[in-house]
This record gives structure tokens, sequence and C-alpha cells, in this order.
């Protein structure tokens, strides 16, 4: 059943993301293409995906357009950074988490900026095409990635700028290489089989609008999956092991980079502080959770929520942070409704 204007604000309730408020100095991506495409519904709210289309109709249906391998969604609010030289590999590989000097043509990754005490910064997607690294990130991290590469270029010839404004991110649920667009592909296709193409913004809207899928439908799929997003499912204290970005967003045998100690000591001597979980909530409440919601476990805050949703099948659900000895059989509660635990990461 298609949702009018009306019964699509009313049913932001189902969505708890209202709450994520873009970061202070965050700009506005150029062009997305919710104006370009008919029947297109904009976000009822304020955040880092305002701009994009929350659905273009029938969210539900969307969803099941993903599941099937189908549909394209607009993400052109990430930002897209671009670095020419031949030292970008090296460069890159001695900043972030993941092994890239050895990237070949064509090829991607997904790798993480930490701070000094391995707490994450930004997570970036990363792709090769032999002469260029191309750097897509969530919207509120552009600004600082640029300006961090930028001072720790030193003496070396690279090419740094900022080029959101000319290009566009759109997700597509296959994990291939587009035969006509730069293409980053999900490192671990068993939990996440999907790709990001790179396309001119003055192109978007005709790849969007052959089978739209918008920002509610992507969602529910990434956190049916149990993938965690940079400023949803993370705070000032995520370490990478949390969120299960070991191994297919870090390397444990690479060269130094910034918070390798905190990720090397708790990898070879310990276990992290908190871990990953899908929650199922009981129903009982239409209003979903908003991000950073507390989890609790009798009176006890025992985590944080990252995005809630409504799925067409498994409910309402939501991805959480909760302390690693909570209980996995305890019901939780959220905002007033009970929750069931899923483990995502082990830990």
């Amino acid at each position: 059943m298609l949702l009018s204007m009306a019964s699509a604000a009313s049913a932001s309730k189902l969505v708890g993301l209202a709450s994520t408020k873009p970061a202070v100095g965050q700009t506005v991506p150029m062009q997305t293409t919710l104006t370009d495409i008919p029947g297109a519904i904009g976000m009822p709210f304020a955040g880092v995906d305002e701009g994009l289309a929350w659905h273009y109709g029938d969210p539900f249906a969307e969803q099941r357009l993903l599941e099937s391998g189908h549909g394209t969604v607009d993400l052109s609010n990430r930002g897209v950074i671009r670095i020419e030289g031949e030292e970008r590999l090296a460069f890159l590989n001695s900043l972030t988490t993941q092994a890239m000097d050895r990237m070949q043509p064509g090829s991607s990754v997904l790798t993480l900026d930490l701070s000094m005490n391995g707490f994450v910064l930004h997570e970036l997607h990363v792709v090769d095409d032999a002469t260029t690294c191309w750097v897509t990130c969530e919207p509120t991290s552009t600004d600082a990635l640029l300006t961090y590469f930028t001072r720790m270029r030193f003496r070396m010839e690279l090419i740094i700028e900022n080029v959101t404004d000319e290009w566009a991110v759109l997700f597509q649920p296959i994990a291939e290489v587009h035969p006509d667009f730069l293409t980053w592909v999900t490192p671990d296709v068993s939990r996440w089989a999907a790709r990001e193409i790179l396309v001119p913004r003055s192109a978007a809207a005709s790849l969007v609008s052959a089978a739209p899928v918008g920002v509610w439908a992507y969602n529910a799929y990434r956190v049916a999956a149990g993938i965690p997003r940079q400023g949803f499912e993370t705070d000032h204290h995520t370490i990478p092991h949390e969120l299960g970005w070991i191994g297919s967003a870090v390397h444990l045998n690479k060269g130094c980079y910034r918070g390798q100690e905190t990720v090397s000591k708790v990898a070879r001597m310990g276990k992290p502080p908190r871990r990953l979980t899908l929650l199922h909530f009981d129903g009982s409440q239409d209003d979903m959770p908003a991000v950073a919601t507390e989890v609790l476990l009798g009176e006890t805050v025992v985590g944080f929520v990252g995005t809630a949703v409504q799925h067409h099948e498994l409910g309402p659900i939501a991805l959480a942070v909760l302390k690693r000895n909570t209980d996995p059989a305890a019901t939780l509660s959220v905002a007033g409704m009970n929750a069931q635990q899923e483990i995502v990461v082990e830990v």
C-alpha cells in the first residue's frame, strides 16, 4: 500500500533517527536526486541524511527489492576525497588501519582512522584506479579528513582535494565491480554483499530512477545484516573490535598507524568492553528509539541504541552496542519496550 504525504510524516515515528543532527561545520551536499525523481519523499527529520530520499512510496517493497539484489540508493551525502600521486597508497597505509600499500588497480578496501587512543574517528571506503585513490566517507568526516590528510602529506607529491560537489555515491545490493563506474565492494560479502559506485552527479538521477530505494529501506537492510555505521553505532569510546571491524577494516600485521597500540593490545591480550548486538523489540510502542537511547537491564544502563528501524519481516529492530558481560539471554528495556538480543559480534 502506498503511503501518502500525510501518512509518511506520521510514519517517521517508525524510524529512530530523529535525534541525529549534523555536526558543527557540516556542509550540505551540493545536489542529490531527491527533487529529480517523481514520488520521492524527503527525510521527515533533521540529521546527517537530510536531503536524501526517505522512500518512494512503499518502503517495505523497497526493502524486498534490495533483498532480491536490485535497486539503487542515493547516498550522495557521502564525502568524496581524491588523492593522486605515486605515494598515495603508502600514504594511506601509514595513516589508517587496513593494509593498502599493495592495492591493485580497481580493488577496494574498508579502513579506519583512529585516535591516538585507538578510538574510531572515521570510517573510509577506498577504491584505487591505478593513478588515484578515491576515498568516500560520512558527510561529517569530509572536512576533518581533508585537513588531516593535507597536514600529514609533508613532502609527498600528492594532490588531495574534496570533489564531493562533482561525484555522487550510489548504493546497490550486489558485490560485483560495475562495468562503467569506480566501485567499492563490501569486504565481508557473507554478511553484506553490496557495492557503492562513484558516478558524476549529473548522471545520478537517471541511475537511481531505474529502481529507486530510499534511506528507510537501506537502513533496514543494513541493520538486519548487522552492519555498523559511523556516527550511529559508534561513540567517542568505540574501538574496532566491538563492531566486528578486525579483519574487514583492520589488518593486525601491518606497519604502524595512529591508535595501533590499543588495537594490538586488545586483539592479543584481552577483550573489548562492548559488543555489537541486534535487538528485537516487542512492538508495544509505535515510536522507535532515537540514536543514543539508553539500553537497560533492570535499572542498569548496559549500552546504547544505534539505528532503529521497522523491517518488513523482522518487525521493529535495532543495532545496539552493549557491555560485553551483558547476559545474551536477558530481556532488555529500551524506551519502555522489551527487547531480545541476537549477538552480531562475538567477543
